[in-house]
């Protein structure tokens, strides 16, 4: 199974999203028109006036620095006389990058997970396991949705480790499955056919 990459040029899309994350993640709705059937303003409206407001605050504020400046070459020179000031004291004492001894890896395109010196990696779960007992083991050519449901999800974007108050060194892993790329989860996948009949995997999924 192979999916098309797009050549490296430009953004596919309008904005700086890829075109295939806009596709399978709201139907490329940013590309169509507001679809506001209500009497309410439209969004982009009520956000362009608070914009334009906050613009004409700034510019009230940038008005006042400037007439502030005025005073300012008389005070630096007053603290001047003093002797330094707090941030000559704060970069002599910590100033500098925090050495971690991380080294970064270098860009390769080795189909690998790469990871620095004296670091490992390792899967702590995969698209399919069962995350509650008894469910089903994954099988690529046989996917349904009864299955899915208990097991962890495809496109996973965020990952988050909540400390638990209660234990020592263990964390509540919590992630987010926004989205689904039906080419990327069933072989022969036909966007252009009727729903229930996009794939050829001979599966019970109701792709």
């Amino acid at each position: 199974m192979s999916v098309r990459r797009p050549l490296p040029i430009a953004t596919p899309g309008i904005s700086s999203r890829q075109h295939l994350t806009c596709l399978y993640r709201c139907g490329d709705q940013c590309a169509s028109p507001a679809p506001n059937a209500s009497g309410n303003p439209y969004f982009g409206d009520v956000a362009a006036e608070i914009s334009r407001r906050g613009a004409l605050k700034a510019a009230g504020v940038v008005a006042l620095a400037v007439g502030a400046t005025q005073v300012l070459p008389t005070t630096a020179a007053a603290q001047g006389s003093l002797g330094t000031g707090s941030a000559g004291a704060l970069g002599s004492a910590g100033g500098g990058t925090l050495d971690t001894g991380f080294v970064p890896v270098a860009p390769n395109t080795a189909d690998a997970v790469t990871v620095p010196a004296g670091h490992s990696s390792d899967v702590v779960i995969r698209w399919g396991d069962p995350v509650i007992p008894g469910g089903p083991a994954f099988d690529f050519e046989n996917q349904s949705a009864a299955a899915q449901a208990v097991q962890y999800g495809f496109n996973c974007d965020l990952a988050v480790l909540f400390p638990m108050d209660d234990r020592d060194e263990r964390f509540l892993l919590t992630v987010n499955h926004e989205y689904t790329t039906e080419p990327m989860m069933f072989r022969g996948y036909d966007s252009a056919a009727p729903p229930g009949s996009r794939s050829r995997s001979p599966g019970p999924h109701t792709a």
